[in-house]
């Protein structure tokens, strides 16, 4: 073993719980102990306190070790300095971000992430006060005890006020809108606090649900009048149900229930895609990243499919089957409200590309053309249906077109957001006050 010259002239180094400390005394050279790796070690222990027998010997490391550990030693202060810069500048950033959601800056919501499960089938969150980005930009949610985006009714009735039941999809429930904008609001403040407008909606519901919703949450409230809000676009053809969760089958001419209630976890296909991950729930930081690389690719996917998306909000391909289902649904809520002494009344919501011109222009000309893109089938065949079956209906199609004419505003939110601005709303609120003829 060499180790004098490294070891004579300038000690050796000794181990102590970790970490390494240089011996200032001279030291003898042996070959280690039986149990210790040969060559690694030297005797290093002052000579009269090795040979008086005050305390066994120390076993240090041979020196040519020493320069790892200074250069370990070097590099540890900076990186630990490193490590806890980015830690304070990660909790600065996320106390930031929680103080700028608690004074309502940011959202803390993913808009799928406003469902919860329901007897039904799904309603929104109860009691849920959140805020989401739209195609608007950030919009609060109210949602009241029952699970829908308004403000809470009693189930007693005043004296000498009409109640008016709105029941009806993402139209109705206008995540992209501000409350206080949308039609069914604007409504009830026409009505000056004679009528009480209370709407119960969500996004994905079609007749199916609105007949669910009706049966088992809305005839609670004793509503004078029901309206149903039918959307030509989807609300036709996805009246067979979602896997597992309550539905109709129409056989012979008879509706029978199916699944009720659903006792499951809240699991819609059309948005489950777009939840919140478990890191994203416990840091407002990490929600904030994660949300805008959600939507990034949510919009990348939508750019790449917008003109199938388009064709099948506005176009969609009914079977005979669809039909009977649809008309059957309608029967039967009609009757059932009808049956607990409301009036029943129905408006039909045209489509997007029915109404704004450049949107069909450019639809024409980005996509191949849908059949019929110049008419009105949907409406032509659903009239034909209730004008036979003696059915109370507006068909809001003249209405809208009037108003987009008349003040020269949008009344659909441009391309993939197929819903209606707030200028939509208001024309929606002015047709129907004028329709429902509802003062006491």
């Amino acid at each position: 073993m060499v180790f004098a010259p490294w070891l004579s002239g300038r000690g050796v180094f000794l181990e102590t719980r970790g970490c390494y400390r240089k011996l200032h005394f001279p030291c003898r050279y042996s070959q280690p102990p039986q149990d210790h790796t040969p060559g690694l070690f030297a005797v290093c222990l002052p000579p009269n306190m090795l040979s008086d027998g005050i305390m066994p010997p120390i076993y240090a490391y041979q020196f040519d070790k020493v320069p790892t550990i200074r250069m370990f030693k070097k590099l540890a202060k900076p990186l630990v300095a490193i490590l806890f810069g980015l830690l304070v500048a990660i909790l600065t950033a996320e106390i930031m971000a929680r103080v700028m959601v608690a004074r309502g800056i940011l959202p803390n919501r993913m808009p799928a992430d406003l469902f919860t499960a329901h007897a039904t089938g799904w309603t929104l969150e109860p009691n849920l006060h959140a805020r989401i980005f739209s195609t608007n930009g950030l919009v609060e949610i109210k949602v009241n005890e029952t699970g829908f985006r308004d403000k809470t009714y009693p189930r007693t009735r005043q004296t000498g006020v009409t109640r008016l039941l709105v029941l009806g999809d993402s139209f109705t429930l206008a995540l992209e809108t501000p409350q206080q904008d949308t039609f069914h609001v604007l409504l009830e403040e026409r009505y000056g606090g004679a009528v009480e407008v209370i709407s119960m909606a969500s996004s994905g519901y079609e007749t199916l649900q609105e007949y669910l919703v009706y049966q088992y949450v809305g005839r609670d409230y004793k509503p004078d009048v029901v309206l149903l809000m039918l959307y030509v676009g989807n609300d036709l053809d996805g009246n067979g149900g979602w896997p597992d969760l309550p539905y109709y089958s129409l056989n012979d001419g008879e509706l029978t229930l199916h699944q009720y209630p659903y006792t499951g976890e809240f699991n819609l296909p059309l948005v489950v895609g777009q939840r919140a991950t478990p890191l994203m729930k416990t840091s407002m930081l990490a929600f904030i990243a994660g949300s805008i690389l959600i939507n990034r690719d949510q919009d990348a996917v939508l750019a790449r499919d917008e003109c199938d998306y388009i064709a099948a909000s506005n176009y969609p391909d009914l079977l005979p089957g669809d039909w009977a289902l649809t008309e059957a649904l309608l029967l039967a809520l009609r009757d059932a409200v009808e049956a607990d002494g409301g009036d029943f009344k129905l408006a039909v919501l045209p489509t997007e590309l029915q109404v704004e011109d450049d949107d069909l222009a450019d639809f024409r000309a980005d996509c191949e053309e849908a059949n019929d893109v110049d008419s009105t089938p949907l409406q032509d065949r659903l009239n034909i249906f209730l004008d036979a079956n003696g059915f109370d209906y507006l068909d809001l199609l003249p209405a809208l077109r009037a108003a987009r004419q008349a003040t020269g505003q949008r009344m659909y939110l441009p391309r993939t957001d197929i819903h209606w601005t707030r200028d939509g709303h208001a024309a929606v609120a002015d047709a129907l006050y004028d329709w429902l003829d509802l003062e006491p």
